[in-house]
């Protein structure tokens, strides 16, 4: 752990010395087409599947988790007019970190005619 705090510049053996951070927050409106859509589909889960409990199955939160991550991307793609992908269960092999995420998401730059993924 010290080896990887160092790295980013924290003089440390414990995790107490990481920062916290707080993201930034965009206001949808409640008019917007997939805000509207996103909740529909939820609603439409909500009637199929009943309930969301806190012990229910990873499988069924990750039905809504999808629902709000499609919505979030389209949402932000009209905002900033950037494309964007999303793998789900995929292997990110990078620098900085190794393993198998439940969604990876990449933002495309188009530069000289050539897509370079971020």
């Amino acid at each position: 752990l010290r080896e990887v705090l160092l790295k980013y510049g924290l003089d440390s053996d414990g995790i107490e010395s990481i920062p916290l951070f707080s993201l930034p927050t965009y206001e949808v409106q409640d008019n917007d087409k997939h805000f509207a859509h996103c909740m529909a589909e939820i609603l439409v889960r909500l009637r199929d599947y009943g309930s969301l409990l806190v012990d229910s199955l990873e499988s069924m939160r990750n039905e809504y988790v999808v629902a709000l991550l499609h919505s979030a991307l389209h949402i932000v793609r009209d905002d900033t007019q950037k494309q964007f992908s999303m793998r789900p269960q995929y292997e990110v092999t990078g620098e900085k970190s190794t393993g198998r995420v439940d969604y990876a998401i990449k933002v495309y730059i188009e530069s000289l005619a050539v897509k370079i993924a971020e």
